[in-house]
């Protein structure tokens, strides 16, 4: 239920921003509710991976690309996600999620999501996803389009997925 709550307050809070050209960096300001905490009061490891939706779900907000998402039916997929703890969240704390897209090439974005409370980070991860329209893929050039960003370059030209892709496949 509390992600239902989040939900809601992020599509509040997010219909009384203006639109954000492009597919910028995301900041969300959250708290660690009591229904986020695991068996040794700190937050769940799994909850993290539920926020990090949140924060991917501001930037198709704020671009405007959910409503195109939803006029073309596609909707977004994600195939990998890895995420590295550094220290622990308490009941009550506040922190940031960011997310931003750092990397893409013609079929994927490479998504980085961190979580940090006063100048600290907590954790971090990498997440691999693509758009999809039934079971096709949707290429990046067209999303991309879709936010007004036709020909733009990749921020790292492909370089960092294709490293995160690797790795991955080398835990295989």
């Amino acid at each position: 239920m509390n992600l239902y709550l989040r939900l809601l307050w992020l599509w509040l809070k997010t219909r009384r921003e203006p639109l954000v050209p492009h597919l910028e960096p995301s900041r969300l300001e959250l708290r660690v509710w009591p229904n986020d905490l695991d068996l040794f009061r700190h937050m769940n490891n799994g909850r993290y991976l539920t926020l990090m939706d949140l924060g991917r779900l501001h930037i198709v907000i704020r671009s405007g690309l959910l409503g195109v998402m939803r006029k073309r039916k596609w909707h977004a997929a994600a195939a990998v996600a890895e995420i590295r703890f550094r220290r622990p969240f308490k009941l009550w704390q506040r922190y940031s999620l960011i997310t931003e897209i750092v990397d893409w090439d013609d079929s994927w974005f490479l998504f980085e999501q961190r979580f940090e409370s006063a100048g600290k980070r907590h954790a971090r991860a990498l997440l691999q996803a693509q758009f999809r329209h039934q079971r096709e893929r949707v290429p990046t050039a067209m999303v991309l389009e879709a936010v007004g960003m036709r020909g733009e370059p990749s921020p790292a030209g492909g370089r960092l997925l294709e490293q995160f892709a690797l790795g991955v496949r080398g835990d295989e």
